[in-house]
C-alpha cells in the first residue's frame, strides 16, 4: 500500500499537505511570470489562503473571491481592498438557495460541501443556506471582459461551476482553469472524462505536480485518469500555451 501511495504522489495524487506539495505555489509563480495576468477568480475562496498566495507570487491585478459560507465570508471580507473583490455567493450551473453542509463546530471548514453524503458521521452534520449563481450571469452583471485564471475549489461541485460558465468558455473569455478532483466526486458522480470532454476541445489539460505539470493529451487510460482522490488539474487554452 505504501508503494502504491508513493506512485500516486508521482502522478500528483494525494499531494495535499501544503501549497508547495500540491504544486499550486509553483504554478502560480510560473503563471504570473509567463502570462502577467490581470484578473483571477477564486471560486471557493474560504478564508483567503489562495488569494494571499496569489499576492505572494507577485500578482497585483484584480482578484474576485467567492465564498458562500456566511461566517467564513466575514473572515475573507477583512482582506478587501481596491483590487480584491469578495462576494458571499457560490457558483454553480443554476441559481437559487441551497444548503451547504459541514461538520458541527467546524463552520469555517475548507471541506464545506453541497454533497451531504460526502461527510462522514451524518449525525454530526449541520448546514447553512447559501446563494448560488452561474458564472456566466456574474460575468454579464459585472461586465467582466476576460478571466486570466479561474481557480475552482468547491468540494465536488467543480463541474457544475464550469457548466455554469458555458457561454464564457465558448467565447474564450477564460484563459486558464485550475480545479480539484477529490473523493467527493464519487458522491457527485463526476468523472475525469466529464471534465475532459467539456474542456479538451479548447484546452490542454495537465495534472499539477509539486514543481511541474504532467500533460494529459488524450483520454485513453481510465486506470490512470479515473482516480477519485485529491489532485489538481490545470487547463490552459491551446492557443496560449507557451
Amino acid at each position: 500500500m505504501a508503494i502504491a501511495r508513493y506512485g500516486l504522489r508521482g502522478l500528483g495524487i494525494l499531494n495535499y499537505s501544503s501549497h508547495e506539495l500540491t504544486g499550486e505555489r509553483h504554478f502560480l509563480s510560473w503563471f504570473v511570470r509567463e502570462y502577467q495576468p490581470s484578473v483571477i477568480f477564486d471560486v471557493g475562496a474560504n478564508k483567503g489562503d489562495y488569494i494571499s498566495m496569489c499576492r505572494n507570487s507577485g500578482f497585483w491585478g484584480h482578484i474576485y473571491g467567492f465564498e458562500p459560507n456566511p461566517k467564513t465570508f466575514r473572515t475573507l471580507e477583512a482582506l478587501s481592498d481596491d483590487r480584491s473583490h469578495f462576494f458571499n455567493i457560490g457558483l454553480s450551473d443554476q441559481e437559487g438557495s441551497f444548503e451547504l453542509f459541514y461538520k458541527k463546530g467546524d463552520d469555517e471548514s475548507t471541506h464545506a460541501t453541497l454533497y451531504k453524503a460526502s461527510i462522514e458521521n451524518n449525525s454530526n452534520i449541520t448546514s447553512a443556506v447559501i446563494e448560488l449563481k452561474t458564472l456566466d450571469k456574474f460575468i454579464d452583471e459585472h461586465q467582466i471582459e476576460y478571466i486570466d485564471l479561474l481557480k475552482i475549489d468547491t468540494e465536488g461541485n467543480e463541474l457544475k461551476v464550469l457548466k455554469g460558465a458555458k457561454k464564457s468558455l465558448e467565447a474564450k473569455k477564460i484563459k486558464a482553469i485550475q480545479f480539484e478532483i477529490t473523493g467527493i466526486n464519487v458522491v457527485s458522480r463526476v468523472f475525469f472524462k466529464d471534465f475532459f470532454d467539456l474542456l479538451s476541445p479548447q484546452y490542454r489539460l495537465y495534472r499539477l505536480l509539486p514543481n511541474s505539470f504532467l500533460p494529459i493529451r488524450k483520454y485513453d487510460e481510465a486506470l490512470f485518469l479515473e482516480l477519485f482522490a485529491y489532485q489538481n488539474i490545470i487547463a490552459i487554452q491551446k492557443e496560449h500555451i507557451k
